[in-house]
């Protein structure tokens, strides 16, 4: 595999630059969210047995896997699950202003049923496009879900700001985003603490009855390591992860979403007609078990 893969990134004069835009597809790595102006930065190849690509970070953790084996385990506590995925199913996405969408009903026909939007980051941003198309993707008869991009500011006061702009109904599926941010510099910057995502996960439970999801990849593994947080293990986890196997936190014991594609990087299908090449989602079970997710009656 070669090195010194170079990722070209693009800054934007506001808080919510553009993310940066990989310009090869293997090994490079990218901030997709994550909403701040990002300089250059050069990524290292690797060989090994297996690579986890995390997303929204630059750097790799390797794993490596025995053949045949249900699980292994990584020395940071993590678990990777290799088991039979039959019940897996593919049709959720995850939308940003970043995305260009040109219909919801196309999005549906292609055999999408949920879209989960970014509707907040900090305490002050708002995604401009959140509201408008929410209506639309409910016009269209899709399921519709919302996630905060978190800083490091005060959890609980994120999590009144998140539901403010919300203002979620029953059938919203809600989500923390918990990853490294980075400064205009392209250096890792203050991000939310553990301390923080309880309060903000504890806030959304105690307004709305129930727990929200949680969305981490590489940065939750760094922040736990094998240790139990009780708090954080009541949300089901959307793993971040664009590779073949799931490397699951030991704070839970298997992944509810596992994010596997920015609509570059990971396994394919990597586009969905009306949107092109996206973030792309497998639920882990099967359709019934995804509408009671979202708390959506199957039709």
């Amino acid at each position: 595999m070669k090195r010194n893969r170079i990722v070209t990134w693009n800054r934007a004069a506001t808080e919510d630059a553009r993310r940066p835009r990989a310009r090869t597809t293997m090994p490079v790595l990218r901030d997709r969210n994550a909403d701040a102006g990002i300089a250059p930065l050069l990524v290292e190849g690797c060989n090994a047995v297996q690579a986890e690509y995390l997303p929204r970070r630059h750097t790799f953790a390797l794993h490596l896997a025995g053949p045949g084996c249900g699980h292994s385990f990584t020395p940071n506590g993590t678990t990777t699950h290799h088991g039979d995925h039959s019940r897996m199913i593919n049709v959720v996405i995850d939308l940003s202003h970043h995305n260009t969408v040109s219909s919801f009903s196309t999005i549906k026909a292609d055999g999408i049923e949920g879209i989960i939007h970014k509707a907040t980051q900090g305490l002050s941003y708002t995604d401009p496009t959140y509201a408008t198309r929410k209506t639309e993707a409910l016009a269209a008869g899709l399921m519709w879900g919302a996630y905060h991009f978190a800083s490091a500011a005060d959890g609980q006061q994120q999590a009144e700001y998140f539901l403010s702009v919300v203002n979620p109904g029953p059938q919203d599926l809600l989500v923390l985003d918990i990853e490294q941010n980075y400064d205009s510099q392209g250096k890792p910057a203050a991000s939310m603490s553990i301390a923080d995502a309880e309060a903000f996960v504890s806030y959304v439970q105690s307004q709305t009855g129930r727990w929200p999801g949680l969305y981490s990849g590489s940065y939750i593994k760094e922040l736990l390591g094998s240790s139990h947080n009780a708090t954080l293990a009541n949300c089901w986890f959307w793993l971040a992860q664009y590779g073949s196997t799931a490397v699951v936190p030991a704070n839970w014991s298997t992944w509810t979403m596992w994010q596997y594609t920015d609509g570059v990087n990971g396994p394919t299908p990597h586009s969905v007609n009306g949107v092109g090449n996206c973030d792309r989602d497998k639920f882990n079970g099967d359709d019934a078990g995804l509408h009671r997710l979202w708390n959506v009656s199957q039709s």
